[in-house]
């Protein structure tokens, strides 16, 4: 109120205001002095609604923070298969960082073990059905190799075109360990069994014979 008093228009400010039925209301206030042979004799003040804006912004906020908050690992390609967003547990799984992906192909994380033909596969899918479903063997920035489960699908525009490719992998590292434990468990197993002197069947709950070792 000093600033006006002396003359000075005042830069734009949000407040916070609450209309007559209770409605919440944000403004853009912008002040100005109202002067009469160089004197301040009052104010003008523009009052711009901001309301439907903030709120808009705020709807496109929280998908936004979801991905940067996400466990899961989210990437995001243009056509030509080039990276133009990462989220961090992007870089907490692979060790790259946003400035040592952004720019660069997919391919990066490659370990040179999986065949080629699963890429390729996995490309064909996008183009064709629109998403992929399948687990892969990458290497991290450190040369480990990890799993992942990958959700691929391809993002449209208003007009059903593709326009990017988005990529939501999950770390099945751990899964994967209990899935060899458990087969490594069956195979010690099996090895028992067949040894045995003893003769052993295995039947179904109708007691039909399934199995049978030496």
């Amino acid at each position: 109120m000093a600033s006006l008093i002396q003359g000075q228009i005042l830069p734009p400010e949000e407040f916070r205001l609450t209309g007559r039925q209770g409605r919440k209301m944000i403004m853009l206030v912008s002040s100005a002095p109202i002067q009469r042979e160089d004197k301040v004799v009052g104010c003008a003040a523009r009052f711009t609604d901001l309301t439907v804006h903030r709120q808009a912004q705020e709807q496109l906020r929280k998908p936004s923070q979801a991905v940067e908050q996400s466990p899961a690992t989210v990437v995001i390609t243009g056509l030509k298969r080039i990276i133009e967003y990462v989220n961090p547990k992007f870089c907490q799984i692979t060790g790259y960082t946003r400035e040592d992906t952004l720019g660069e192909n997919p391919r990066i994380l490659k370990n040179g073990l999986m065949p080629a033909e699963i890429y390729r596969q996995m490309w064909e899918d996008l183009t064709t059905q629109g998403e992929r479903r399948g687990e892969l063997l990458n290497r991290n920035k450190n040369g480990e190799l990890y799993w992942e489960f990958a959700s691929t699908s391809t993002i449209r525009d208003q007009r059903r075109r593709t326009t990017h490719f988005l990529a939501v992998k999950e770390d099945v590292a751990a899964r994967k360990l209990a899935e060899e434990a458990a087969l490594r468990e069956t195979a010690k197993l099996k090895a028992m069994i067949s040894g045995m002197e003893e003769g052993v069947v295995f039947s179904d709950r109708q007691g039909m014979m399934v199995k049978v070792n030496d």
